[in-house]
């Protein structure tokens, strides 16, 4: 079972339950609770489309990933390399239908929780993660920063 470093809130689990997925994929609704706040705190919004937020790590297997940012409708999207979702998308729905994630099927869960650990470990040496209760702080990043990290 997926173990973020940081307190998850039971609305937060809650609005991830999903129903099961067809395919082999098993992702828990802890990781993409942790997932969405990791890229709602740390990426970047995108200047085309305000309520999305992407973040993307070149270094960690081609994955990015965006986020829709709306009270009571978000939305993960986690891409392969290319960002592209080449080879279709597993689509995990909430209790009212709700999509609450589109997951590329090139991509394993495993991978991103790399990509959690690899990031966090990055922003809590920059002073953003709580090293001892895994909080994470939104950087105040320009629009000339970028957001992605090695």
């Amino acid at each position: 079972m997926y173990q973020p470093k940081r307190s998850l809130s039971t609305e937060e689990i809650r609005y991830f339950q999903h129903t099961p997925s067809t395919g082999d994929i098993k992702v828990q609704p802890e990781l993409l609770a942790d997932l969405y706040n990791l890229i709602e705190t740390f990426g970047q919004t995108e200047p085309a489309a305000p309520v999305f937020r992407r973040l993307e790590l070149e270094s960690s297997h081609g994955i990015s990933f965006s986020v829709r940012v709306m009270p009571n409708k978000p939305l993960i999207m986690v891409f392969g390399k290319g960002s592209q979702m080449s080879k279709g998308a597993y689509v995990f729905t909430n209790q009212t239908c709700s999509p609450v994630c589109l997951w590329d099927k090139r991509v394993t869960p495993e991978q991103v929780i790399e990509c959690i650990a690899h990031i966090d470990s990055q922003m809590q040496e920059l002073g953003y993660v709580d090293p001892s209760t895994g909080q994470r702080v939104k950087p105040n990043l320009s629009p000339a920063q970028p957001s992605s990290t090695s």
